[in-house]
């Protein structure tokens, strides 16, 4: 009877530990989109400077 509970909470545990890493993945790449915005905007903005210089 232990036994058989055993696999169950390992599988459950594995779970909790996947979903953990699929967070992690999902804000890294959010945060990644965000930088990347950011960077297009400056870099618009410093053309735009430069071309009014």
């Amino acid at each position: 009877m232990a036994f058989d509970a055993m696999p169950y909470h390992f599988f459950e545990i594995k779970m909790k530990e996947n979903k953990n890493i699929n967070k992690n993945i999902h804000h890294k790449s959010y945060i990644k989109v965000i930088i990347v915005k950011f960077t297009q905007d400056t870099r618009e903005d410093i053309i735009k400077e430069k071309k009014e210089a």
